[in-house]
């Protein structure tokens, strides 16, 4: 396959990519790679810090997923939205938990990002943290600063819910599991 072929759709029809200036390309390698004399170098020059780009995310997003603490904290410096929505509707929250950066999303939360933000299916980022038993401390770390445990996705499904299934502790206090399950159930019947 070309490395330069256009991706593909579901029919094997090539998707048309969206024009990019060559600036805006770069800012985004230069944030998910975490090069940080690079971002600098383009941010002086940036206008849209929330471009999400022909791939739909934002080079806020790369960095946070990446666990480049410092390229985060050089975008939030320049003005990137610290809840600013990817093709995915999830924020740069959602991302670095999904990745487990633990740093980064203690940044991103000191710089004012909202615990419960929905994505498409209507998941919060404890929703994401609470899928993985391994992001137990994240978990914590969302609830620390309010994440409401009792949110249900588009299915009703609460974090509570998927603490139970994946084995996180964090969410698994005997009275709130049983809470949890009672809601989850209630809301598929």
């Amino acid at each position: 396959m070309d490395a330069h072929a256009p991706p593909r759709g579901v029919a094997g029809e090539a998707r048309v990519r969206l024009a990019q200036p060559a600036a805006a390309r770069s800012l985004h390698s230069a944030a998910g790679a975490g090069d940080c004399r690079q971002l600098a170098r383009l941010l002086r020059r940036s206008r849209n810090l929330d471009d999400c780009g022909h791939w739909g995310t934002p080079p806020l997003h790369l960095a946070a997923f990446s666990g480049h603490a410092d390229a985060v904290a050089l975008l939030l410096g320049a003005g990137a939205r610290v809840n600013a929505k990817d093709y995915a509707r999830m924020t740069p929250l959602h991302r670095a938990v999904a990745a487990g950066q633990s740093e980064v999303v203690a940044l991103l939360l000191r710089n004012g990002a909202k615990v419960n933000r929905r994505c498409k299916e209507g998941r919060s980022p404890l929703h994401v943290a609470a899928a993985d038993h391994r992001k137990a401390s994240l978990a914590r770390m969302l609830l620390d600063e309010g994440a409401d445990e009792w949110l249900g996705d588009k299915e009703g499904i609460t974090p509570l819910r998927l603490a139970e299934v994946s084995g996180n502790e964090a969410l698994q206090h005997p009275w709130l599991r049983r809470r949890g399950l009672f809601l989850w159930r209630r809301a598929i019947e």
